[in-house]
């Protein structure tokens, strides 16, 4: 699969690291990544592939927009990889209602000290949610004003995703 010509102009913009995800029971594969190079070796090697969906903001906003993939999420058994790591069933279920409500989803240092990633759903022609395009780089990067900016091109960017989805399911 190409990578969507959003997710280039994405990267182009913010010029951070770009990934489309895809659920697989309660995890999230990484099937798309442009790399900015601005991550740690360690951070864009094969363990960042496939991950645990419940310390991912990709794997949080496929879950808000999914009963079933929230419930594999919410399976899995929960470890903390960093003492920010969320493994709380309560507090992800509050996690998971702020993303519908917001459509989109940050985490901050939950799978590694010193990066952060922010993610947004997109969604097939009959409305279910199909995958994740995700930002991930430093958190010193992803926050504040350029934060927000980063955030405003990625919730575009996924509306524009879903919009070629949606195109293709209907052709």
């Amino acid at each position: 699969m190409p990578m969507p010509p959003a997710m280039m102009a994405l990267h182009d913009s913010v010029q951070e690291t770009v990934q489309l995800g895809l659920p697989a029971g309660g995890q999230v594969v990484y099937v798309e990544r442009f790399d900015a190079g601005s991550l740690p070796c360690e951070a864009s090697g094969e363990w960042m592939r496939k991950v645990s969906g419940f310390a991912s903001s990709s794997g949080r906003v496929l879950a808000a927009f999914d009963p079933e993939i929230a419930e594999a999420t919410l399976a899995l058994p929960r470890i903390r990889y960093t003492a920010r790591t969320i493994t709380d069933t309560v507090r992800l279920q509050q996690v998971l209602a702020r993303a519908r409500a917001d459509g989109w989803v940050w985490t901050s240092e939950e799978r590694a000290v010193g990066l952060s990633s922010m993610s947004a759903p997109v969604f097939d022609a009959h409305g279910q949610v199909v995958a994740a395009v995700s930002i991930v780089g430093r958190t010193r990067s992803l926050t504040g004003t350029r934060g927000e900016f980063i955030l405003r091109n990625l919730v575009v960017s996924a509306k524009r995703i879903t919009q070629d989805f949606t195109a293709f399911g209907e052709g």
